[in-house]
């Protein structure tokens, strides 16, 4: 089987939201490691690379939607009343 991956590299505090997403819709499985330099000192800001794998296979352009479509939805008003 074939597999298209996915990589983000992104602050440390959006990791595992991201990851969360991804994992939705990469059967493959999700990975998370440090990006760029590997000295620096763990922490919100540092660079991580959140990687998804994805089947290709006939269901890779609704799973890419998805995906996309998660990634742009707006995030929840904490001050409106509506869930």
């Amino acid at each position: 089987m074939r597999w298209l991956q996915v990589e983000l590299t992104l602050s440390g505090e959006l990791a595992e939201p991201v990851a969360e997403l991804l994992s939705r819709y990469a059967t493959g499985g999700i990975a998370i490691s440090k990006a760029g330099d590997v000295s620096e000192e763990p922490g919100p800001e540092a660079a991580v690379s959140v990687r998804a794998f994805l089947p290709v296979d006939p269901h890779l352009p609704t799973q890419r939607r998805k995906v996309e479509e998660g990634a742009l939805a707006p995030k929840p008003d904490s001050s409106s009343p509506f869930p």
